[in-house]
């Protein structure tokens, strides 16, 4: 009796083990494009082992195109309706496959929402078409930014921004590399990697190493900020919401000067996408106007929204789904690290 207790326990075990772990790669490598709610970037997903079979949907992750291609009438229809490839993942071995497909099966498909028009409705909210116009941009070349690996990874570029005082242009790739740009030819001058030891990176989503902005003085002070994302726990959260929801990774904002780093503040955020990009100083802001001189940082939902916690963001207390202003050079925040603007 006890050998048969010790059994269940051990495959209760497995199979919860099977699909946290099948979880855990869904959040890395699909939540940035899939729910299991709503079609988004592509599909929703609940129920789709049911509406097709686990084969069918390990060969679909493993190379989606060669199955549009064949002509497979469920991923041709999918392609027909979002109009685009999904990268294939053949690199999962069968058992990530299979802790996936584990996961899937305990989603079931969303209650259907019928829509019933009332007659209110705009048909064409743009009935004057757009016309074609005779203006014709010349480009020209200006720079060539390089693979992001030796493996041949393809380049994030997320961001283009220059330096106050030179007018220098730099380019920022995602994957954790910072160019001056210059005469078609480009310079490395910041690697993330190098400089960030818990810079967390996961392939095709959102998250690296997310902005940069020099400080309007930059010329007297050398300050530059960055924000990158980092593993779940790599540190204290200033910003973090109720801890029965699983943290996916942090964002961080941090101050650079000689080489050396301050944290300003990291916050938790729930899943990929939407996290803490872009971070600007006022370029029209001069010396003397109250806005000089002040960061703003835009802080997404975190995918909150999409997975069904609105409440994270959907509340003014709450620094996901805003766009923040600090003063960088301030202590008057509750860690003490940036100022708020008294205005």
């Amino acid at each position: 009796m006890r050998i048969f207790f010790l059994a269940v326990v051990a495959l209760a075990f497995s199979c919860t083990s099977k699909e946290e772990k099948g979880q855990t790669l869904f959040e890395r490598n699909c939540s940035s494009c899939h729910n299991f709610r709503a079609d988004g970037i592509g599909p929703q997903l609940g129920g789709v082992v049911e509406k097709t079979s686990t084969e069918w949907v390990k060969n679909f992750i493993k190379d989606p195109k060669s199955m549009i291609d064949a002509g497979d009438e469920h991923a041709s229809a999918t392609y027909s309706h979002f109009n685009t490839y999904m990268p294939g993942f053949g690199h999962l071995p069968d058992g990530d496959l299979d802790a996936i497909v584990a996961w899937l099966k305990t989603k079931p498909a969303p209650e259907k929402k019928e829509y019933k028009p009332d007659g209110t409705e705009l048909k064409d909210p743009i009935p004057a078409k757009i016309e074609m116009s005779d203006l014709v941009v010349d480009l020209q070349l200006a720079t060539t930014i390089p693979p992001s690996s030796n493996e041949g990874q393809k380049t994030r570029i997320v961001q283009l921004g220059y330096r106050p005082d030179t007018k220098d242009v730099f380019v920022l790739d995602l994957r954790g590399k910072l160019y001056q740009a210059d005469h078609q030819r480009s310079a490395i001058v910041f690697r993330s990697r190098k400089r960030i030891s818990k810079v967390y990176r996961q392939a095709r989503a959102r998250n690296g190493f997310g902005s940069f902005a020099f400080h309007p003085d930059f010329a007297k002070n050398g300050l530059l900020y960055t924000t990158h994302s980092e593993g779940p726990g790599s540190g204290a959260a200033d910003f973090a919401y109720a801890d029965s929801i699983k943290v996916m990774l942090q964002w961080v904002l941090s101050e650079w000067k000689d080489g050396k780093s301050r944290e300003l503040f990291r916050a938790n955020m729930v899943q990929q996408i939407h996290g803490m990009q872009e971070i600007t100083f006022n370029p029209l802001a001069k010396p003397g106007d109250e806005d000089y001189g002040l960061l703003y940082a835009g802080i997404g939902d975190g995918g909150a929204v999409e997975i069904g916690y609105p409440f994270i963001a959907h509340n003014k207390n709450n620094i996901w789904g805003s766009i923040l202003r600090i003063d960088p050079q301030g202590n008057d925040s509750k860690n003490g690290k940036y100022g708020i603007p008294k205005n």
